[in-house]
């Protein structure tokens, strides 16, 4: 009896949230009028963030070469490439509690700008606090560097460019493109670590930073290769070394499927920075990585 109570009152929430939110449909126009906004007044790096996140529907109008964010947790998203926030917002949707929203996961940016009431949609620009413009971008700059294989004792197999990737012995790779972390996408460094001992090193030359800058490694184990587990996979260690500066170590542990992030000071002069990158078992041990020098928040 108590699982038919149950199974009667989530049909009937269930049916009540499908009539709120059909009550609540954005027409196109409440979209182009959103759209014009933002092609008029967006500047180079600005970013549209969608709240609720799932306002999927809004992706389709908005100016292209300006992104959207708007992903489960995309709330938490520091979106720290991004100088200026636009939220965009369905503020009659079920749920949606756009003051509490502004108060709690916009607190550290700032309005700059009237909120725009157009139609069902809600429109405003905000400075973003939590803003570090990245001085360098491993995914960025992949062409830069030189790859290579290095076994236990120190002997280095080189890896091939093709102008996009690097296929490297072992059928280990490094390039770039959009992949899954956490149920999350993202444009990353996505690479095949060593295995067996074995390392799979990344080389930039010559990276520049300024005193107060951070070395800034991120990321974590692809699709639903992160939550197997057993000596086949085993976790997987990324380092970042920069001259005169500690290693930044990031672990993405086996059975685990998250997004990690370690940070330490960069070096404050222009020199070498190498990413190098291991798994003892080394099957289905493809990793989505970001590793930056970036600069503190309040830096031009």
């Amino acid at each position: 009896m108590a699982q038919l109570v149950l199974l009667v009152g989530a049909a009937a929430w269930g049916a009540l949230f499908q009539v709120r939110l059909s009550g609540v449909h954005v027409p196109d126009t409440d979209y182009e009028a959103a759209a014009q906004v933002l092609a008029r007044e967006a500047r180079p790096g600005d970013v549209v963030l969608l709240y609720p996140w799932w306002t999927e529907r809004a992706r389709l109008f908005v100016p292209a070469g300006l992104p959207a964010v708007g992903h489960l947790h995309s709330d938490e998203e520091p979106l720290e490439d991004h100088p200026r926030v636009w939220l965009l917002s369905v503020p009659g949707l079920p749920r949606a509690d756009l003051p509490d929203f502004e108060r709690t996961h916009m607190k550290d940016r700032a309005r700059v700008g009237d909120e725009r009431r157009l139609g069902k949609l809600s429109l405003s620009p905000w400075n973003n606090g939590l803003y570090r413009p990245a001085r360098f971008s491993a995914a960025s700059e992949l062409g830069r560097a030189q790859a290579w294989v290095e076994s236990p004792d120190g002997t280095r197999a080189p890896c091939g460019w093709n102008g996009r990737a690097f296929s490297c012995p072992g059928e280990l790779f490094a390039t770039v493109g959009w992949h899954e972390v956490d149920q999350v996408p993202r444009r990353c460094l996505f690479v095949r670590p060593g295995a067996g001992g074995a390392k799979l090193v990344l080389e930039w030359p010559e990276v520049s930073s300024s005193p107060g800058d951070a070395l800034v490694l991120e990321g974590g184990v692809a699709w639903e290769s992160a939550v197997r587990a057993g000596p086949e996979h085993g976790d997987v260690t990324a380092r970042a070394e920069a001259p005169g500066t500690p290693p930044v170590v990031l672990v993405a542990k086996e059975g685990v499927e998250a997004f990690g992030r370690s940070e330490g000071p960069a070096p404050s002069s222009a020199g070498p920075l190498r990413l190098s990158l291991s798994a003892p078992g080394g099957r289905d041990r493809d990793s989505c990585l970001g590793l930056f020098v970036r600069a503190p928040r309040g830096a031009p």
